[in-house]
């Protein structure tokens, strides 16, 4: 078993996000005053934020001054995410990831619980390859949000795509903590467990949101990624005994146990040098 029968199990994660932009009104507020003029004295002489001809108690508050929504700096910093990581790269790649990481940390100052920017933070690391960052920041999430089982498994998938498979099981524990019947976490558990070398383990866990012959096909297309060929050919069979008519493993099996086809014959031998074409005598 070549490992090419099977179509490989590929931790997938697409990230999405929102653009938007706002006008800040006018504030109504007079122009700058003059120069050599106070803007007191270019207002009349009446002071700021004070209404002529009613008392100060009773005037009207002034405009507080206000600056980005964290909401839109942290889409658009999604915005620059999604086109730093482009294919082909694009050259300003690292100015992008300068100024989505620029606007999450302005996101955060205006709200440091922000959902957003803390993911956008934690998946810009992760998919930088930048583990230690992008956990910081994953659990500073999970920290202010601990009952967010979807980033928990998001965490679980990022230890997947960097190959650490214990990691990704313990990380689809904690979700299924917060969360003991979701399915999807679930099978995610299965196959990290199933790549981490623990195929009885991974069966118990898929056997709980599929069948039996679903579950150990599955782990056999992880034991062939593995070079574990015995064992998945044995999976396979399992899968048969659980289900006779369970079609993908006999199909496997069937394509396993049929001899490789001889090489054809070349069409046109090569001539050995000096051969001379026998002349044909006319009759």
């Amino acid at each position: 078993m070549d490992g090419r029968r099977f179509p490989r199990w590929v931790v997938v994660g697409g990230l999405a996000a929102g653009l938007a932009g706002c006008k800040s009104p006018s504030t109504g507020l007079p122009g700058p005053p003059p120069p050599g003029k106070s803007a007191q004295a270019a207002m009349g002489g009446v002071p700021q934020g004070v209404t002529p001809g009613l008392p100060p108690e009773m005037a009207p508050p002034r405009p507080k001054k206000t600056g980005p929504m964290p909401e839109f700096e942290a889409a658009y910093a999604d915005t620059h995410i999604e086109r730093a990581f482009s294919d082909p790269p694009p050259p300003d790649r690292d100015a992008l990831l300068d100024t989505a990481r620029a606007r999450y940390a302005r996101a955060l100052k205006a709200d440091p619980k922000h959902k957003g920017a803390l993911l956008g933070m934690a998946r810009m690391h992760a998919r930088l390859g930048e583990r230690e960052r992008a956990l910081e920041w994953y659990k500073k999430y999970l920290k202010a949000y601990p009952e967010d089982a979807g980033a928990a498994h998001e965490v679980a998938y990022a230890h997947a795509r960097w190959g650490d498979w214990a990691g990704a099981v313990a990380w689809c524990d904690a979700a299924l903590k917060v969360d003991p019947e979701n399915r999807t976490v679930a099978k995610t558990k299965g196959f990290c467990l199933a790549r981490a070398g623990r195929p009885d383990e991974a069966v118990a866990v898929l056997c709980r949101v599929m069948t039996e012959s679903q579950a150990r096909f599955h782990v056999a297309e992880a034991l062939d990624d593995l070079g574990a060929f015995d064992a998945s050919r044995e999976q396979l069979h399992l899968a048969l005994r659980a289900d006779p008519n369970f079609v993908p493993a006999r199909e496997v099996l069937v394509e396993l146990d049929t001899p490789p086809a001889a090489p054809a014959a070349e069409a046109n031998p090569v001539v050995p040098a000096g051969y001379q074409v026998p002349a044909v005598s006319p009759r």
